[in-house]
């Protein structure tokens, strides 16, 4: 019995590390996407996003019921070399959920255009491992122009 809780505990151990490695390999496809988003870099968008994979947005308007949009990844692929514009999005305390090949990553963001905020929300990422990689499927938001402090966020460092 003695060796049977040994080899349990054992087991445990080395189970941790895997699932905190697996995490971290898919907040860094998230930070790939921003990075991807704040220099315009469509190889490296096409590196992470599935090419069939969908965005939406649910925008908060003043005055004005919710809006809901819905656009493709080729088609952000295309407007991701045009403009000047520079987004410097940053999440805080990622909720990352995995199973086998399959998971989602939940997230309060702030975006800033410069040093002026623009809008916070939550993004929600859901991603697939295809070829040992994980890739983007979906990706949705909302976009809140108010009440960023409500969110938990911290103020830019």
């Amino acid at each position: 019995m003695k060796k049977f809780i040994a080899l349990m505990a054992m087991l445990l151990v080395f189970a941790i590390p895997a699932k905190a490695d697996e995490k971290e390999d898919i907040l860094g496809v998230i930070n790939q996407f921003f990075k991807a988003q704040k220099d315009r870099d469509a190889e490296l968008w096409q590196e992470i996003m599935l090419p069939d994979g969908v965005i939406m947005s649910h925008r908060e308007r003043e005055g004005a019921p919710w809006v809901l949009t819905t656009r493709t990844a080729a088609g952000d692929l295309e407007r991701l070399g045009t403009g000047d514009v520079v987004i410097d999005e940053i999440i805080y305390d990622p909720t990352v959920l995995v199973h086998k090949t399959i998971a989602t990553v939940w997230a309060p963001y702030v975006i800033y255009v410069g040093e002026r905020l623009l809008h916070c929300g939550i993004d929600n990422f859901h991603l697939f491992k295809v070829d040992g990689k994980w890739k983007i499927s979906h990706f949705a938001y909302t976009t809140e122009p108010e009440g960023c402090e409500g969110l938990g966020l911290p103020p830019r460092e």
